[in-house]
C-alpha cells in the first residue's frame, strides 16, 4: 500500500486544519474586549482579563483566569446569565454584547437599517464627489468611518449615521465610535426620498453620546429648521462643498 495521501487525503486533512484552527466565538470576543476597552475604570493591556475577572468574582460569580481568557480569545464564551452580568459590570448593552445588535430592532430590522444606512453613505459619497472631492472607502474592518474624503489636498475621516425616530421631532443618532478629528454626518430623513444632513460636532458627540458598547447614542431634538443636542444648535450642511455646514436661524 502506496504511504503517499490523494490529493482526497490532502484536501480533507487541510479542511481539518482549517476548522481546528479556526475560532469559534471570535465575534462575541470582539465585543467584549471593545466593551472592556471602552469602560473607563477598566485598566490597559493585558490587565484587562485579571480586572473584569475581579469584578465578576466580586458577584459571586466563580470564575477561573483560564475561563476568562478563553472568552477574551474566542475560544468560548460565557453562558447566557454571565453574559448578563457581564453586561451590567461593563454597562453596555446585554443584546450587543451577546448578538451583536442593538435591543431595539430584531435581526431582520436591523439588515433592513443597515441596508438603508448603507444607501445614505453611498448618496454621501457621491455628493462630495459632485462637489469636487474625491472619496474612497476604508478597509473592511476598520470601524467607526465610512467615507474617506479628500478635500484641497487635506484627508477627511466620515461617519455617516441616518437618523431614528424616538417621537416626534426627536431623533436618534448612533455612531460607531469618537474621534476628535472626524466629521460626523446625521442624515434626517424627511421623507421616502428626501434627507437633511446636520454636522454633528465631535465635541457634541463626546460629550452627550451615551456609550451602549460598541457604539454610541446621541439624541436631536427639531424645532421647525433648527435641530439641537440639549440646547446646542447644529449646523445644517446645504452644500457638499463646504463640510462644515451653516448655523440656522430661529424663526
Amino acid at each position: 500500500m502506496s504511504s503517499k495521501l490523494s490529493n482526497q487525503d490532502t484536501k480533507r486533512l487541510s479542511r481539518e486544519e482549517v476548522v481546528s484552527k479556526a475560532i469559534p466565538h471570535k465575534d462575541f470576543a470582539t465585543r467584549l474586549q471593545k466593551a472592556v476597552a471602552g469602560h473607563p475604570r477598566a485598566p490597559e493591556g493585558h490587565g484587562r482579563q485579571a480586572w473584569l475577572r475581579e469584578q465578576l468574582v466580586k458577584q459571586n460569580l466563580e470564575l477561573s483566569p483560564e475561563a476568562v481568557r478563553k472568552w477574551f480569545a474566542g475560544e468560548s464564551r460565557p453562558r447566557v446569565g454571565v453574559i448578563t452580568q457581564i453586561a451590567k459590570t461593563l454597562e453596555v448593552d446585554e443584546a450587543w454584547l451577546s448578538l451583536g445588535r442593538r435591543p431595539d430592532a430584531s435581526p431582520e430590522e436591523t439588515k433592513k437599517r443597515n441596508a438603508v444606512a448603507d444607501g445614505v453613505v453611498n448618496v454621501v459619497a457621491g455628493m462630495i464627489q459632485m462637489s469636487g472631492g474625491h472619496i474612497a472607502f476604508p478597509d473592511e474592518g476598520e470601524e467607526g468611518v465610512d467615507i474617506i474624503a479628500i478635500y484641497q489636498g487635506k484627508k477627511i475621516d466620515i461617519e455617516v449615521s441616518l437618523s431614528r425616530d424616538v417621537e416626534e421631532n426627536v431623533f436618534r443618532f448612533t455612531f460607531q465610535s469618537y474621534h476628535p478629528g472626524k466629521v460626523f454626518i446625521g442624515a434626517v430623513r424627511l421623507n421616502k426620498t428626501k434627507l437633511e444632513y446636520l454636522r454633528i460636532p465631535a465635541g457634541l458627540v463626546k460629550d452627550h453620546g451615551h456609550r451602549k458598547g460598541g457604539y454610541l447614542d446621541i439624541t436631536v431634538q427639531r424645532d421647525g429648521s433648527v435641530y439641537t443636542i440639549e440646547g446646542n444648535v447644529l449646523p445644517v450642511i446645504t452644500s457638499f462643498d463646504n463640510l462644515e455646514g451653516v448655523m440656522p436661524r430661529r424663526k
